[in-house]
Protein backbone atom coordinates (compact mmCIF):
# COMPACT_ATOMS: atom_id res chain seq x y z
CA UNK A 1 0.00 0.00 0.00
CA UNK A 2 1.06 3.65 -0.95
CA UNK A 3 1.91 6.05 1.51
CA UNK A 4 0.06 8.16 -0.75
CA UNK A 5 -3.10 6.84 -0.37
CA UNK A 6 -3.47 8.55 2.85
CA UNK A 7 -3.20 11.90 0.90
CA UNK A 8 -6.46 10.91 -1.38
CA UNK A 9 -9.05 13.88 -1.56
CA UNK A 10 -6.57 16.16 0.46
CA UNK A 11 -4.88 18.91 -0.34
CA UNK A 12 -1.69 18.39 -0.80
CA UNK A 13 1.57 20.35 -1.76
CA UNK A 14 4.53 19.22 -4.51
CA UNK A 15 7.99 20.01 -5.30
CA UNK A 16 9.12 18.52 -8.58
CA UNK A 17 12.49 17.95 -9.51
CA UNK A 18 12.78 21.34 -11.30
CA UNK A 19 11.80 23.23 -8.32
CA UNK A 20 8.43 24.13 -9.24
CA UNK A 21 5.87 24.35 -6.19
CA UNK A 22 2.50 23.44 -7.05
CA UNK A 23 -0.70 22.65 -4.63
CA UNK A 24 -3.78 21.31 -5.08
CA UNK A 25 -6.18 18.13 -4.14
CA UNK A 26 -4.62 14.94 -4.57
CA UNK A 27 -7.22 13.04 -7.11
CA UNK A 28 -4.93 10.05 -8.28
CA UNK A 29 -1.83 8.71 -8.44
CA UNK A 30 -0.20 5.16 -9.46
CA UNK A 31 2.89 3.36 -9.07
CA UNK A 32 5.35 5.75 -10.84
CA UNK A 33 4.16 8.12 -8.65
CA UNK A 34 2.13 10.17 -11.45
CA UNK A 35 -0.12 12.55 -9.51
CA UNK A 36 -3.46 14.07 -10.66
CA UNK A 37 -3.90 17.19 -9.11
CA UNK A 38 -7.51 19.17 -8.66
CA UNK A 39 -7.82 22.85 -8.20
CA UNK A 40 -4.17 22.56 -9.06
CA UNK A 41 -2.41 25.95 -8.66
CA UNK A 42 1.58 26.84 -9.39
CA UNK A 43 2.92 29.06 -6.84
CA UNK A 44 5.92 31.10 -8.26
CA UNK A 45 7.79 31.95 -5.75
CA UNK A 46 11.07 34.63 -6.44
CA UNK A 47 12.46 37.80 -5.57
CA UNK A 48 9.36 39.64 -6.92
CA UNK A 49 5.84 39.02 -5.05
CA UNK A 50 4.68 35.72 -5.56
CA UNK A 51 2.66 34.60 -7.97
CA UNK A 52 0.05 32.15 -8.23
CA UNK A 53 -0.88 30.23 -11.72
CA UNK A 54 -4.55 28.30 -11.01
CA UNK A 55 -4.50 25.48 -13.23
CA UNK A 56 -7.65 23.36 -12.61
CA UNK A 57 -7.11 19.80 -13.55
CA UNK A 58 -3.38 18.87 -13.91
CA UNK A 59 -1.15 15.91 -13.99
CA UNK A 60 2.47 15.73 -12.97
CA UNK A 61 4.79 13.06 -14.00
CA UNK A 62 5.93 10.50 -11.20
CA UNK A 63 10.14 10.96 -12.58
CA UNK A 64 9.42 14.91 -11.84
CA UNK A 65 7.82 14.68 -8.06
CA UNK A 66 10.45 15.52 -5.98
CA UNK A 67 8.35 15.13 -2.22
CA UNK A 68 4.70 15.43 -1.52
CA UNK A 69 3.20 16.76 1.89
CA UNK A 70 -0.23 17.90 2.90
CA UNK A 71 -0.92 21.48 3.37
CA UNK A 72 -2.01 22.98 6.63
CA UNK A 73 -5.12 24.61 5.50
CA UNK A 74 -5.11 26.79 8.34
CA UNK A 75 -1.72 28.17 8.30
CA UNK A 76 -1.99 28.50 4.64
CA UNK A 77 -5.16 30.48 4.38
CA UNK A 78 -3.53 33.01 6.72
CA UNK A 79 -0.79 33.66 4.00
CA UNK A 80 -0.80 36.77 1.82
CA UNK A 81 1.20 35.73 -1.21
CA UNK A 82 1.49 39.02 -2.45
CA UNK A 83 3.93 39.47 -0.04
CA UNK A 84 5.74 36.76 0.07
CA UNK A 85 9.16 37.01 -1.37
CA UNK A 86 11.72 34.11 -2.07
CA UNK A 87 14.61 32.29 -3.71
CA UNK A 88 13.80 30.00 -6.45
CA UNK A 89 14.18 26.69 -5.12
CA UNK A 90 17.00 24.82 -6.96
CA UNK A 91 16.84 21.70 -9.27
CA UNK A 92 17.80 18.21 -8.09
CA UNK A 93 20.46 15.90 -9.86
CA UNK A 94 20.34 12.36 -10.86
CA UNK A 95 23.35 10.88 -10.89
CA UNK A 96 23.60 7.91 -13.37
Amino acid sequence: MSPLKEYLKKKVAVITTDGSYFVGVLEGFDGPTNIVLRQAEERILSDQPAKIQYLGLYIIRGELVATIGLVDHELDSKIDWSTVRAERIGTTRHKY
